[in-house]
């Protein structure tokens, strides 16, 4: 089990509160003129006008911090994904066991203001959080409240949390929706962007706890494994990507959109959970 504090491990760093206001506004800003296909750019009308409704709004300390904590400790999987058989597979095993080592290290090298950064910054994928929060709403909000508004609005629960007004969450819960049906490439090129450009730079921990969000939040249609050998051989193919395209993760993220499972795109859970192995295994053993 990794026990070094190396900075290629840990968490980013988090910038100081004045600091980090004024470097999310302008990297928001900077991702709107770079990237005009974004989700923020294409849902600007409807971004602007849910801004609006939050401004005009105080946003409060609730939800459950729990929720959270539990999702960055590993252990969220996907209910959409089984196996045709109960077949042992120890190759499995041990990745389960390296997802698990990996998981430790991260919570153990990490402070709860770097887990919060690092949950604020997986929502900024593909300008999401510029289409719903800017930085003086997002900011000051807790990590809580965040995390429970776009759980229920993943989940499309109708009747969001008591304590935020029914139309502002309406409007979440439409953009959250839109998220949702982006497709799946889309998706995962955003996310190759924004670790290609990260600032700060996204470790591997961070982008383990990216996978951890997506598998828990993200819906996805029944998937069934023929072997559990199928998911160590993808796991697999995706560390020799990452191996040669100079340990660059993005490579395995683009890479993932191209491939397919008897003719099917992987789900946004599958790929993710695939992911999930491959950072964790590479974690482990760097």
């Amino acid at each position: 089990m990794p026990q070094e504090k190396d900075k290629e491990k840990e968490l980013s760093d988090v910038p100081g509160e004045e600091e980090q206001r004024k470097e999310e506004l302008e990297q928001s800003e900077e991702e709107l003129r770079e990237n005009e296909e974004s989700f923020a750019s294409k849902n600007k009308e409807a971004a602007t006008d849910l801004r609006k409704s939050l401004e005009e709004i105080e946003l409060q300390d609730f939800g459950d911090p729990s929720a959270l904590d539990a999702v960055q400790s590993g252990s969220s999987s996907s209910s959409s994904i089984g196996y045709s058989g109960e077949e042992p597979n120890s190759e499995l095993n041990q990745l389960d066991q390296h997802n698990e080592e990996a998981h430790h290290a991260i919570q153990a090298n990490s402070t709860p203001k770097k887990k919060s950064w690092n949950w604020e910054k997986w929502t900024a994928i593909g300008g999401f959080a510029t289409a719903v929060f800017t930085a003086t709403t997002l900011i000051p909000a807790s990590v809580a409240f965040i995390y429970t508004v776009i759980r229920d609005a993943m989940n499309d629960e109708e009747v969001g949390p008591p304590q935020l007004p029914s139309d502002v969450y309406e409007k979440i819960r439409k953009m959250v929706r839109q998220w949702i049906n982006e497709p799946d490439a889309q998706y995962w090129n955003d996310l190759a962007n924004y670790v290609e450009k990260g600032n700060p730079p996204l470790t591997i921990a961070d982008q383990i706890l990216f996978m951890d969000y997506t598998i828990d939040l993200f819906p996805g249609d029944e998937w069934i494994w023929d072997s559990r050998q199928d998911v160590v051989d993808y796991v697999n193919q995706l560390i020799s990507v990452y191996n040669a395209n100079a340990n660059k993760t993005s490579a395995m993220y683009r890479e993932l959109t191209t491939w397919t499972y008897q003719g099917r795109p992987f789900t946004r859970p599958v790929a993710a959970t695939l992911l999930r192995y491959a950072l964790t295994k590479i974690y482990v053993n760097h």
